[in-house]
């Protein structure tokens, strides 16, 4: 299927999933939603990996499942991801934004019990030195036999420790521009030497 039909079902599927959820109604549930690991130093200029990982949902007919990524991109670079659903279940579409990005799982034949699970890896690049956080932004879940759409009872986000490397950062280097005062310097010499070398003999 070429690409750019798979982005406008992608976006299709997104539209319909939003506008069908937004006449539900919101309760509070149960368990937690994690990014996992919740707290790492990353080097600047290099590739980590995030995962969303649910927890204390086995009380819970699942039946689908969202939540937003929200990130800083002065500091990171959203590259990739790779999801995993349980078996039976399907990621209809996702929606990518400059700073965030919404994903949606939706159960077909699948168990309605997937226990904890690690849902998708998220792939960043590290673009400065500092702290920053990667938030989920109002993560839900429905079940089945009802109508309304539930908040975790708890959401833990991952704050990064961003560092440069060791002996700093690699910037790219014009070695015509580092070598010309050395060249300079180089002719310099050879033109004294043979200045002095005529006078001597001369003399």
């Amino acid at each position: 299927m070429p690409r750019l039909t798979k982005l406008m079902l992608s976006t299709i599927l997104v539209t319909l999933t939003v506008i069908g959820l937004s006449g539900l109604a919101f309760a509070n549930g149960v368990g937690m939603i994690a990014v996992v690991p919740p707290t790492e130093d990353v080097t600047v200029s290099t590739t980590f990996s995030i995962d969303i990982w649910t927890y204390s949902l086995e009380s819970q007919s699942l039946r689908g499942l969202g939540f937003t990524l929200v990130w800083d991109p002065t500091m990171v670079e959203f590259v990739g991801y790779e999801s995993h659903p349980p078996e039976g279940w399907f990621l209809p579409g996702h929606v990518e934004g400059s700073d965030n990005y919404l994903f949606y799982f939706e159960r077909l034949t699948g168990s309605a019990y997937p226990g904890d699970h690690n849902w998708i890896t998220v792939n960043f690049h590290c673009l400065d030195s500092g702290p920053t956080q990667i938030d989920l932004q109002d993560p839900y879940y429905m079940i089945d036999d009802s109508e309304s759409m539930y908040y975790f009872e708890g959401i833990m986000p991952a704050s990064f420790n961003q560092v440069a490397p060791v002996g700093g950062i690699v910037m790219p280097v014009d070695k015509l521009a580092v070598l010309t005062p050395y060249l300079a310097l180089a002719g310099l010499i050879a033109a004294v030497s043979t200045v002095y070398v005529m006078r001597r003999r001369k003399d």
